[in-house]
């Protein structure tokens, strides 16, 4: 078969693979099913004749327990029993004839160890057991199994005729390797009698006979039962654990513990042991009965029916990866023809959809099309919008912040998917109890409306901030983008959306105020309309006057000053302070440029430049207005130096021209140039680091060194062409400068010179 194209291609391969799944898939789904069928009915069967051996082993443990209350009650109403509990005197043929039909009852049943009779007022025991002493009469004190001695002074603990499971203490003189036995206790007692120690029969019943009867049940097993209370201790000597054991934090016991009322199987480990574990409801002695058996003794019936099925399952398998090659062949290109034909109708009305219903609520939203509850019910349904007209209504309206860097960075169609997402979490954030649905307005901002009965609750502002805040969290989150949001209250009705729109979009310029990533309260910005506000001409004198004398710190301080108090006016009071403190500073500057730079022009940016489109907030603003504060300011201080260095320029050509003039000094220079002598020195002396004597002085002795070189003229010609009217003085400057006397410096000088040239 030949491919078209890659995507002819891919398609085929999905198609066979979808076939080949299919078929795997089913045939696994089927074999599963049948897998676990059987082993559901081998575990149920098991478990229903595992249930039958332990409820017929609680049914022993309830004959025991019977056997035992029979016991103790036969021996409590024996009228010559009594006479042990009853304080009467026997002599000791008396005591044996009674402890012989102590133990007369006691070999009457398999169950019994032994009988003990309690006197509470002798404090004495009589005692029916095959570890007896001879008349099986002890004290408190002498008896062995000093548990029973704790048991009969707090009869208040225990129930009468309910098994205690213990271990007692003996003392076998036959066996001393035996200190102890796994007993069941019964008391019998007189309840009426609220006393803590009274007279009391107790019948212990060996663990060991009720562990015979479940052992004879398991004959050739790996199985292991036993016996719980509802805590999870042992009742009985379990395969690993003694008597009253807590194992209540074995998994399993867990699993067992959490269904207190009903019996039941589980598959679970135990000891690294896949086991099959069933257990029984509580008994009337509240005990389960819990049998354990290795999971593959359960499973071993259906293991060859496993395997049968993995190879009939794997031919099949086979056939049908051929059969879905063939079929995926054959179908493949009339099902891709249409499935063809079928993305690009659903892509077709998807798209259109969309853009019906963003144009028609756009339309409503700017009051181009009204907003009639019957018609717009007609449209929502339509447009598969999901509002209601008899419902409440409100707005927020999303500004996006850094808007031109937005459009920089991305080109339209990439905006447009930037803008969808937005929509899109809008709509799922603020879906709570609400109806909602986004519309693209166009630039900059998005439309949420909001509808429902929840917006009437008392606490509906709050959850609308809430939710608002994981809003904007989202946005940045995931787009890594932020936007201001605009929240307006409730409206009843639905035609009142193009109204509300105009109060959120109206709200928003206030955006300029909070800042970026803010939550602005529509109606809260709306009652500032009704504040009248005042322009600060005072202020803007102070400024005017401030930025006259070029103090741009107190400039700057009173332009934040005059805009921050429009913040709580509405946004017209803003445009009318800023366009006429614009215009005061922009004639100020102008007249700066004027008389500061009148042949030259002060390239400044020009005020209608410092803010457009692209300023969004306030500091932006005043951040703009800075830099030209700061630029003037600049601008100013250079033409300050430059004005320096052409006086400190032109003090240098006159001395340098007229330094032979005789009258040449500070005082007539500073008159030449208009200038105060002390103003003139000191810049000229800030600037060249020199007075503009010593200038004078320097300039004469360099033309004075010169002419004693080149001439032979006298020293008093050349002191008057320098400039000295008088000789002597000439003499003792030129020493003072030189550290010789001219002739000494013109005879020295030569001399050099005829060495070099000899």
């Amino acid at each position: 078969m030949k491919w078209n194209s890659k995507k002819d291609k891919s398609f085929y391969t999905s198609l066979f693979t979808l076939l080949t799944v299919t078929i795997v898939a089913t045939i696994i789904i089927l074999s599963t099913i049948l897998y676990l069928n059987f082993e559901g009915i081998v575990a149920k069967q098991t478990y229903e004749h595992t249930l039958r051996n332990l409820e017929q082993t609680s049914q022993d443990a309830s004959v025991m327990a019977v056997t035992a209350s029979s016991f103790a009650k036969q021996i409590y109403n024996d009228v010559q029993v009594t006479r042990l509990l009853n304080n009467i005197a026997a002599d000791p043929v008396d005591l044996f004839n009674l402890i012989s039909q102590l133990n007369a009852y006691r070999a009457t049943s398999p169950f019994i160890d032994s009988i003990y009779i309690y006197n509470a007022k002798l404090k004495t025991f009589y005692i029916s057991s095959d570890l007896s002493t001879a008349l099986g009469e002890s004290t408190e004190e002498e008896v062995v199994d000093r548990e029973v001695v704790d048991m009969v002074h707090h009869l208040d603990r225990y129930q009468p005729l309910m098994p205690i499971p213990r271990q007692m203490r003996i003392d076998n003189k036959a066996n001393p390797m035996e200190k102890k036995r796994d007993m069941y206790t019964f008391l019998l007692f007189d309840t009426l009698t609220n006393k803590p120690r009274q007279n009391t029969v107790i019948v212990n019943v060996s663990e060991t006979q009720l562990h015979k009867k479940i052992d004879g049940m398991l004959t050739q097993s790996e199985s292991n039962t036993f016996i719980i209370d509802g805590s999870g201790h042992l009742m009985s000597n379990s395969w690993k654990y003694p008597i009253l054991s807590d194992i209540s934090n074995k998994p399993f016991v867990n699993t067992i513990i959490r269904q207190p009322s009903s019996s039941g199987y589980v598959r679970e480990k135990v000891d690294g042991v896949d086991s099959f574990i069933s257990f029984t409801q509580p008994d009337s002695l509240g005990w389960r009965y819990i049998r354990i058996m290795p999971y593959h003794e359960v499973m071993e019936r259906i293991e060859s029916m496993r395997w049968k099925t993995i190879t009939i399952a794997a031919s099949i398998l086979l056939l049908g990866l051929l059969i879905s090659y063939l079929l995926s062949r054959r179908l493949f290109h009339k099902v891709d023809r249409k499935l063809a034909q079928l993305s690009e109708l659903e892509k077709e009305r998807r798209d259109s959809l969309h853009m019906l219903r963003q144009e028609y609520m756009r339309n409503v939203l700017l009051g181009w099309e009204k907003c009639l509850p019957e018609r717009s019910g007609e449209q929502f349904a339509r447009y598969n919008i999901p509002l209601r007209t008899d419902r409440p209504v409100a707005m927020a309206l999303l500004k996006i912040d850094h808007y031109h860097d937005f459009t920089e960075r991305y080109n339209n169609e990439d905006r447009k998917l930037y803008k969808f997402a937005i929509m899109n979490i809008a709509q799922e954030v603020l879906s709570g109890d609400t109806d909602v649905f986004a519309v693209d307005i166009g630039e900059d901002r998005i439309a949420v409306i909001l509808g429902g009965a929840a917006l009437h609750a008392d606490d509906a502002a709050q959850r609308l901030m809430g939710d608002v805040k994981k809003l904007q969290f989202s946005v940045k989150d995931w787009l890594k983008m932020s936007v201001s949001v605009v929240c307006s209250g409730p409206a009843e009705k639905l035609e009142s959306l193009h109204s509300l729109y105009n109060q959120v979009l109206s709200a928003s310029y206030h955006r300029l105020f909070y800042g970026h990533e803010c939550i602005i309260d529509a109606e809260k910005v709306e009652s500032y309309k009704s504040k009248k506000y005042v322009y600060p001409q005072a202020r803007e004198k102070q400024l005017i006057d401030e930025l006259m004398l070029g103090r741009m710190e107190e400039v700057k301080r009173q332009f934040r000053a005059i805009m921050e108090e429009t913040a709580d006016y509405s946004f017209v009071s803003f445009q009318l302070a800023f366009s006429q403190l614009s215009l005061a500073v922009n004639n100020t500057i102008s007249t700066i440029s004027q008389y500061s730079f009148p042949s030259e022009e002060l390239e400044l940016q020009p005020i209608h430049t410092v803010v457009n489109d692209q300023v969004e907030t306030l500091e932006e603003i005043v951040k703009r207005f800075y830099e030209l504060f700061d630029t003037l300011a600049a601008k100013l201080e250079e033409k300050r130096k430059s004005k320096h260095d052409d006086l400190v320029q032109g003090i240098t050509q006159i001395v340098d021209s007229r330094y032979r003039d005789p009258d040449l000094s500070l005082d007539k220079i500073a008159e030449e140039l208009g200038l105060s002598a002390t103003y003139l020195g000191r810049i000229y002396k800030q600037h060249t680091m020199k007075t503009i004597l010593g200038y004078i002085s320097e300039v004469r002795m360099s033309q004075a060194r010169e002419l004693l070189l080149l001439t032979d003229d006298s020293v008093g010609d050349i002191a008057e062409q320098i400039g000295f009217a008088n000789g002597p003085y000439f003499f003792k400057a030129f020493k003072k400068a030189n550290g010789i006397t001219p002739a000494e410096y013109r005879k020295h000088v030569r001399q050099q010179q005829d060495s070099s040239e000899a």
